[in-house]
């Protein structure tokens, strides 16, 4: 078989599930994160906690979690030719356990 061959078969194989999370996981990104990018001080206040006292790096914090966004978008689309990037995803999830 042709690579191509084989990489439409594994397509057919990814169950229908995957790439709902992985579009639901950008879409959750881009909607959590526009309003700490636009307004980090509104969107503390919304949630209840202390202003940032350097509101960029709120913005540039949510800036990366945005663009985590477009990732799982891409993986989203084409899951096992973008297999590569989900190592990626874990790290997007987990950095917020490390600091604790």
């Amino acid at each position: 078989m042709t690579p191509q061959r084989i990489v439409a078969a594994e397509r057919r194989d990814i169950p229908g599930w995957i790439p709902k999370l992985f579009y639901a996981s950008a879409i959750l990104n881009w909607v959590v994160t526009i309003g700490t990018i636009i307004d980090p001080v509104g969107s503390s206040a919304l949630f209840g906690i202390a202003p940032p006292n350097y509101p960029f790096m709120a913005r540039a914090w949510a800036g990366m979690a945005f663009l985590f966004g477009f990732m799982f978008f891409e993986i989203a689309r084409d899951p096992i030719r973008k297999r590569a990037m989900i190592r990626y995803m874990r790290g997007s999830r987990n950095s917020s356990r490390r600091s604790r």
